[in-house]
């Protein structure tokens, strides 16, 4: 297996170090804390969708220890 990738990332000009760094590859842990943000407004619009119409919201993130402000606009 190994002999078969070597061949196809030097086909591709590839490093087989880039190759094994994509390969474990894990988001940073911002990267997580944004994702989760993400989520939790997404899931707030999705709940509020009709509410939220040209409104601001303020949402507290226990993850993030802090207050959001979250302008809603159509």
């Amino acid at each position: 297996m190994g002999h078969r990738i070597t061949s196809v990332l030097s086909a591709l000009n590839i490093a087989r170090s880039t190759y094994y760094q994509w390969k474990n590859w894990h988001p940073s842990q911002q990267e997580t804390r944004r994702n989760a943000l993400k989520t939790a407004i997404k899931a707030v619009y999705n709940t509020n969708q009709s509410r939220l119409q040209h409104q601001s919201w303020d949402l507290w993130l226990p993850t993030h220890r802090r207050i959001f402000t979250v302008h809603f606009e159509h």
